[in-house]
């Protein structure tokens, strides 16, 4: 049976519908980057931007981080040697399980006891309390 021959008259009015809203909502979009953010990346990536305490202060932060989040990844190296669960570096940071991982990767495992080493604390306190505090002073 071929499918073209049994359009409905309403099924053909709906996409020609469509058709025009999606021609008319196009033409309306501009392609042009605002001024304002084209200002704002050449400001962000000039000498001035660095120069800023506040951004100086969050970069800091943000090498702390890093450096957490490396020590996180040597701890697992670490257990993972005699460990016969494995764990795997999360994307916010924090350990968990490979097999929890690969069930739901959104899983928030940075509440629970048994992953709370001294590393874990340390990302915990500079990305939630020192990273977050400082945005929010902006």
């Amino acid at each position: 049976m071929n499918i073209r021959a049994i359009k409905t008259a309403d099924a053909i009015n709906a996409v020609n519908s469509i058709k025009m809203m999606t021609k008319k909502e196009v033409k309306d979009v501009s392609l042009e980057i605002p001024n304002v953010f084209l200002e704002k990346r050449n400001y962000m990536q000039s000498d001035e931007f660095l120069k800023n305490s506040h951004n100086a202060k969050m970069f800091s932060i943000i090498d702390d981080m890093m450096i957490a989040r490396d020590n996180i990844k040597n701890e697992i190296s670490e257990i993972n040697k005699t460990a016969k669960e494995k764990l795997v570096q999360a994307i916010n940071g924090f350990k968990r399980y490979k097999k929890d991982i690969k069930k739901d990767n959104m899983l928030n495992f940075e509440d629970i006891p048994e992953f709370n080493s001294v590393n874990d604390n340390d990302y915990r306190i500079l990305r939630n309390i020192l990273l977050f505090s400082e945005s929010r002073n902006v």
